[in-house]
């Protein structure tokens, strides 16, 4: 009787050991970035560490930062690591839902790339650019500036991201509605995007679904992207042209930080480590289109532009004025 009731405990406790490394073998990672992306990722990550599973919860900024908040609030969420805009992660923060953690190549990263405490570094510190569809509009027609964007050859054919479902957005916008009308003044401010609405541009929820809609001609104009997105687009063969825009390129950072308390929080930091080395760096330029954080890994773009050459106005979006923008953004283009 007692032989059996030890082999019943032993095995109980092999179930559980079981399940505890089971657990320990697991990444989950949540993610404001493309599926395909991330797929990606899952299979370079795997292919170093072929011991540990890979998941992720894919969602648009905005419904990322909702879901995570929540969860967190409520100590239910099962995330490891997350990548975010720089505007949720300072929240992120401040709420004490971010380890600090500093990998081994942080000291090769450019400043504002960055935090000093660990608590993030940027996946992607890129401009945004106007895009245009090669097969239907020529370099000299495209848009020089962002004005030109309002020129009404483009109705019908211009689309937009909807801040309602994505966050990025909200960085041309704020330059287009506050940084360019203190630089310039008119046609910027709000009333650019007063102007925008009367050409009954497409909203896309996201920017992956507006490149879709510039390769495939619905649209022939991207008002803003990403330049992580218009280079992958480009590598993958998609009739894609980019515009430097005369007045200036907005940029915020696209972050990534360890979760606290995560469950699997060693395979997080093999994450981190992995995406700040010259090799995790440099799969991320060649798959994902970014700006490299680290100043020893060379970036180009596809027309030959250095991070040098462009000038970058880094945009700050504080949370109140994200509320206000997707009000007033939805009052007008309604």
């Amino acid at each position: 009787m007692r032989k059996r009731i030890f082999t019943v405990v032993l095995s109980f406790a092999l179930v559980i050991l079981a399940s505890f490394s089971a657990i320990a073998s697991e990444l989950v990672v949540y993610s404001n970035w493309p599926r395909d992306y991330m797929d990606q990722l899952k299979a370079f990550f795997e292919e170093k560490y072929p011991d540990v599973e890979m998941t992720y919860l894919r969602a648009a900024g905005a419904e990322l930062a909702t879901i995570f908040n929540r969860e967190m609030a409520q100590g239910i969420s099962t995330a490891d690591y997350i990548f975010s805009d720089f505007d949720y992660m300072v929240g992120y923060i401040e709420n004490g839902y971010i380890e600090p953690y500093v990998p081994e190549g942080m000291q090769y990263m450019s400043p504002g790339f960055y935090d000093p405490e660990g608590y993030w570094f940027a996946i992607d510190n890129g401009p945004y650019v106007i895009v245009y569809n090669t097969r239907f509009v020529s370099p000299e027609e495209a848009p020089k500036t962002w004005a030109d964007l309002l020129d009404p050859k483009w109705k019908d054919a211009i689309g937009i991201v909807d801040p309602r479902t994505a966050a990025g957005v909200q960085t041309p916008i704020r330059l287009w509605t506050y940084y360019l009308e203190e630089r310039i003044g008119e046609p910027f401010g709000w009333n650019f995007i007063a102007e925008m609405a009367k050409l009954n541009p497409r909203l896309a929820s996201g920017h992956r679904g507006l490149m879709d809609l510039v390769a495939s001609g619905e649209v022939l104009i991207g008002s803003e992207m990403p330049i992580s997105q218009t280079i992958a687009a480009i590598n993958r063969g998609e009739p894609i042209g980019i515009v430097w825009p005369a007045e200036g390129n907005a940029a915020v950072p696209n972050t990534a930080g360890i979760v606290k308390n995560a469950r699997n929080i060693e395979n997080a930091k093999k994450l981190h480590e992995l995406l700040a080395s010259t090799e995790g760096q440099e799969f991320l330029m060649s798959n994902w289109g970014t700006v490299p954080a680290r100043y020893d890994v060379d970036w180009v773009t596809p027309d030959g532009k250095r991070i040098s050459d462009i000038d970058i106005i880094s945009i700050a979006i504080p949370e109140e004025v994200r509320q206000e923008t997707i009000q007033r953004f939805t009052e007008l283009m309604d």
